[in-house]
């Protein structure tokens, strides 16, 4: 897909995605609550336009011309007015109700542990203001968009270089603990973006010694068709499955 509308790109995720698809030469568009700063941030080879996916009639036509998008929007202020319900489920329900018909894939940045069985998982969503609830929420209103799409749950995610590689997850069992390098997500969203063999597929990411990601893609079950994990460990990743 040769342009691409990047939600959330002036994020720590977002601008490493932004990075990739200007290296590659694609038409990127970011929508940004802030234009003097994302020009900062991400320079001058992309294109801004102001809006809030808080509030639909301020990203209305956004997508206008942009065969892709990937969402890469989050908040750490979970029980602000720019929290996670605001945000994380909100927003993502206003993006796939106005404007996601419009392009031909939608890429999801959303978190490790749904469909998990964890007390401490669950624990952790109650602390950040029901955290899942809202990304199955952002995750349901991608699913029913009526468009391809593919969901990325990455376990917890760090700045630090790249240490392995990619590896997809839908049953096997992955630690609570398990960190992976920022680099390695945003390399995973932008080369899923447009294949056919990722369409219709959620999975979880780590990082480590893995088949090349088109392997993996392939073998990844879609949607209705996985197996949902059955061992939550603290520590550890296992084979992917």
């Amino acid at each position: 897909m040769d342009s691409v509308i990047v939600i959330g790109g002036t994020g720590e995720t977002g601008r490493r995605v932004v990075g990739r698809l200007v290296r590659e030469g694609r038409v990127v568009r970011v929508l940004t609550r802030d234009a003097q700063r994302a020009r900062e941030v991400l320079g001058h080879d992309v294109q801004l336009v102001e809006g809030d996916v808080r509030e639909p009639a301020s990203i209305a036509g956004i997508t206008h011309g942009m065969q892709g998008l990937i969402c890469a929007v989050g908040t750490r202020r979970h029980f602000s007015a720019n929290g996670t319900q605001q945000v994380e489920a909100g927003g993502v329900r206003h993006l796939m109700g106005e404007l996601a018909k419009s392009v031909g894939h939608v890429v999801l940045l959303s978190g490790y542990g749904l469909d998990r069985n964890s007390l401490f998982l669950r624990g952790f969503s109650w602390v950040l203001n029901g955290y899942y609830e809202a990304k199955e929420a952002a995750e349901q209103a991608v699913r029913s968009a009526g468009v391809p799409y593919t969901i990325v749950r990455p376990v917890t995610l760090s700045n630090r270089p790249a240490t392995g590689h990619a590896v997809l997850n839908q049953s096997g069992a992955v630690g609570m603990l398990s960190t992976m390098s920022r680099d390695v997500l945003a390399d995973v969203l932008v080369r899923s973006l447009g294949d056919p063999s990722a369409f219709g597929k959620t999975f979880e990411l780590t990082e480590g010694v893995a088949e090349p990601l088109g392997t993996q893609l392939r073998t990844m079950k879609q949607d209705g068709l996985r197996r949902m994990p059955s061992h939550t460990p603290m520590f550890g990743v296992q084979a992917r499955a």
